[in-house]
C-alpha cells in the first residue's frame, strides 16, 4: 500500500507542481504590478502599466480556473489510465487487493485536492499583500493563547471543542472521498459498455448524483421521525444541550457521508474485481 501511494503521489505531483508554481508566480507578478514596485525609479506610462495589469490579471484568473479543471482531469485521468486503460494490465497483476489499488489513488487525489485549494488561497494572500509568513509564525502563539483563555473561562468545554473539531475534520474527509469515489464509480460503470465509454461515464455520473440526492433528501426527511422527547434534555439545559446537539449533528453528518462513501466504494470495487473490461 505504501509503495502504491508513493508511485501515485510521484505521478500526480509531477503533473500538478508546474501549475502550482505558475499560479504563485503570476500572483506575485500581479502584486508587484498593481503596487507599481517594479518601476519605482522609472515609472511606466499609465496606458502601458494598465495593459500589463489587465493582462496579468486575466492570466491569473485563467490559471485559477485551469487549476480546478486540471485537478479534476488529473483525478479522473490517473484512475482511468491507471486502472481502466493499458496500465491496468500491469496494475491488476500486482500482489495487492483491488480496494488497495483504488484507495491509494483516492488518498493521493484527496491530498492533491487539498494542495490545489491551499495553492489558490496562498495565491490570493500573495495578491492581497497578506504577510502569510508572519501569520504562520504568530499562529502557534494565537492558538496557545486561545486554548489558555478557553481553559480559564470554560475548562469543561475544551475537550468538547477538540472533539468537535476532529468530528468536523472526519466528516470533511469522508465527504471528499465520497466525491472522488463518485467519479471512480461513474468511470467503472462506463467501462462496462463496449462503445462510447466516456458518454456512458458522464451519464452514470449524472444518474448517481440524482440517486444520491434522493437518498440524501430521504435521510433528511427521516429526521422528522425522531421522537420529540429526544430534544427535551437539550431545552432544559441550553449550555450542555447545545454541545450535545452539535455532537449529534456532526455524527449524523458523519454517518450520512459514510453511507454515501460505502454506496460508491463497494460497487466500484465489485465492478473492478468481477466485471472489469479493459481497453
Amino acid at each position: 500500500m505504501r509503495k502504491l501511494i508513493k508511485y501515485e503521489w510521484t505521478a500526480m505531483i509531477r503533473e500538478m507542481l508546474p501549475v502550482y508554481v505558475a499560479i504563485l508566480a503570476v500572483a506575485a507578478i500581479n502584486y508587484l504590478l498593481y503596487r507599481d514596485i517594479l518601476w519605482t525609479n522609472r515609472p511606466l506610462p499609465d496606458n502601458v502599466l494598465g495593459l500589463l495589469q489587465t493582462l496579468s490579471a486575466f492570466v491569473y484568473f485563467g490559471l485559477l480556473v485551469a487549476l480546478c479543471a486540471i485537478t479534476v482531469v488529473a483525478l479522473v485521468g490517473r484512475f482511468y489510465h491507471g486502472l481502466l486503460g493499458e496500465e491496468g494490465y500491469l496494475m491488476f497483476t500486482l500482489p495487492v487487493r483491488v480496494w488497495q489499488l483504488v484507495l491509494s489513488k483516492a488518498l493521493v487525489a484527496l491530498v492533491i485536492c487539498f494542495l490545489s485549494c491551499f495553492t489558490a488561497i496562498l495565491s490570493m494572500c500573495i495578491l492581497a499583500g497578506f504577510d502569510l509568513v508572519s501569520a504562520l509564525i504568530s499562529l502557534p502563539g494565537a492558538v496557545i493563547h486561545g486554548v489558555s483563555e478557553g481553559m480559564r473561562e470554560a475548562p469543561e468545554l475544551m475537550p468538547h471543542a477538540a472533539l468537535l473539531l476532529l468530528e468536523l475534520l472526519f466528516a470533511g474527509v469522508l465527504w471528499a472521498l465520497s466525491v472522488i469515489y463518485h467519479f471512480y464509480l461513474s468511470m467503472s460503470v462506463g467501462q462496462l459498455f463496449r462503445k462510447n465509454r466516456v458518454v456512458w461515464s458522464v451519464i452514470s455520473y449524472v444518474v448517481i448524483a440524482f440517486l444520491t440526492s434522493l437518498l440524501g433528501y430521504g435521510m433528511l426527511c427521516s429526521l422528522s421521525l425522531l421522537p420529540e422527547g429526544l430534544f427535551i434534555g437539550f431545552q432544559e439545559n441550553m449550555e450542555s444541550g447545545a454541545v450535545l446537539m452539535a455532537h449529534m449533528v456532526l455524527w449524523m453528518l458523519i454517518l450520512g457521508q459514510a453511507v454515501f462513501f460505502l454506496l460508491e466504494m463497494l460497487p466500484t470495487h465489485y465492478i473492478l474485481k468481477r466485471r472489469l473490461n479493459l481497453e
